[in-house]
């Protein structure tokens, strides 16, 4: 049984093929940057997502000679918190989101907090 796994985190996009068993028969890993323009800032491009994780199945796939239509099963987990907005032909719309470790909301989250102590 061959596993397609899809792993998009902060640092990189990273395709695997597991077994059932779960050990990972091949892994490939694509770098990508996170775009911090100003302190606190912390974003990244869904297309790049989209682009960086179409390549790391294409190189799994070359790298393996497994054919895609052998693959029974997909598992995909990503990074938290990144809003992405789509249209109606499943087009991305969003060039650059705010991941999770984005700070620039940081004085409103203090505002809000500092009320709701103030209510306890």
């Amino acid at each position: 049984m061959t596993i397609l796994t899809i792993d998009l985190g902060t640092q990189s996009v990273r395709a695997a093929f597991v077994n059932k068993i779960g050990h990972i028969d091949s892994i490939t890993q694509l770098k990508q940057e996170v775009d911090s323009p100003y302190d606190g800032w912390a974003q990244q491009q869904p297309k790049k997502w989209w682009n960086l994780t179409k390549r790391a199945i294409q190189q799994l796939l070359e790298k393996t000679k497994i054919e895609a239509k052998s693959i029974q099963g997909i598992g995909v987990c990503g990074q938290m918190h990144g809003p992405v907005g789509i249209d109606g032909n499943g087009e991305i719309t969003t060039k650059w989101t705010q991941i999770w470790c984005d700070k620039r909301c940081e004085n409103i989250c203090d505002l809000i907090k500092k009320d709701y102590d103030e209510q306890d």
